[in-house]
């Protein structure tokens, strides 16, 4: 798979389908192309009959060409800015030249033209520093979208996941594809870190588990404050989205919240790649959110806490399903 079909396959997962919410600003939109730049590419249908094929060329010609994604050097960096611009056209160029003026002393202009100079100086600077500037100016563009326009305040956490999304799928972006002896796993950095108040009974099994799990796996969730468990009791009632718990993190807590003994209890997990003949292979998201991986990563998680005598409970066995879900008892 070459550089931009992984960057449509990731963005196509990221957009979704069809969609015609009212409150959206881009009215009719199908696998991320608003109508409007549909028209402009010549199609005459019905955007619920939109081709992923038709979708596909106006990602290439108008984004990734468009933009000289092409000639950008670091795959990771290429796909940011492509995901920006697709959710919200040249700003995601421009903010690639503020970040790249904050960075160093290239003294871009910030016209959203990805230009000879602009090329040069992105494809000198260090890829994860730009990164990390680069979604940090995502995340304001998106929260001042909302202070400019309350009616896009729906919109938010939605967006802001969008970059956490991201950086989450580049961090696994260089383990793909490499070769390994050993069928051993070991978490990044940002497992770790969401590991970082988490009691260190639950730590203990999980970096046990790591190692010789049946399929990689990264922590997606660990200690919650009560406005982040607040927030997420939000989705499915007053914020789009199903329901994903029944504690609200104040009458009702989450074993995520921090306790009396300064620990969360609880941790969420997310299956990512499997080593296979040797090679590391990421999973693409349909691939990662399965029942069976995560039963086979349970059994074994709880096989681990057992041979250390720590009494941990899968989510799982629970009545209201939480596949992902791993807490102290």
């Amino acid at each position: 798979m070459n550089r931009f079909e992984k960057i449509f396959d990731y963005l196509l997962k990221v957009e979704g389908g069809y969609s015609n919410d009212k409150n959206d600003k881009g009215g009719k939109t199908k696998y991320g192309i608003i109508e409007e730049e549909a028209r402009d590419f010549g199609y005459k249908g019905d955007m619920q009959d939109l081709t992923i094929d038709f979708a596909k060329n106006i990602y290439l010609k108008k984004y990734y060409l468009g933009n000289k994604l092409d000639k950008v050097v670091n795959d990771k960096v290429a796909l940011s800015i492509c995901d920006w611009a697709v959710n919200s056209g040249r700003n995601g160029t421009k903010n690639a030249q503020i970040a790249i003026n904050q960075l160093t002393n290239a003294n871009l202009d910030v016209d959203g033209i990805i230009g000879n100079k602009t090329l040069e100086a992105l494809n000198a600077a260090d890829p994860e520093k730009f990164l990390e500037v680069y979604h940090n100016l995502q995340r304001i563009y998106y929260k001042g979208k909302v202070e400019a326009d309350r009616t896009q305040e729906r919109f938010l956490t939605g967006w802001l996941n969008r970059v956490q999304r991201k950086e989450e799928y580049l961090k696994d972006w260089d383990k793909e594809n490499t070769v390994t002896e050993n069928k051993k796993y070991s978490f990044a950095q940002s497992s770790l870190d969401k590991m970082e108040k988490v009691h260190p009974k639950l730590v203990e099994v999980m970096k046990t588990a790591i190692t010789d799990s049946p399929y990689d796996f990264r922590i997606t969730d660990g200690a919650r404050t009560t406005e982040e468990q607040f927030a997420l009791y939000q989705i499915g009632r007053n914020k789009p989205g199903r329901i994903v718990t029944n504690c609200d993190g104040k009458k009702a807590k989450s074993n995520h919240q921090i306790k009396a003994d300064g620990y969360g209890h609880a941790v969420d997990i997310f299956p990512c790649g499997v080593i296979e003949n040797g090679v590391y292979r990421k999973f693409t998201s349909e691939e990662g959110y399965d029942e069976k991986k995560l039963k086979l990563i349970a059994n074994h998680i709880l096989a681990v806490a057992k041979s250390k005598n720590i009494n941990i409970e899968w989510g799982g066995n629970w009545k209201m399903n939480d596949t992902p879900h791993f807490e102290l008892k």
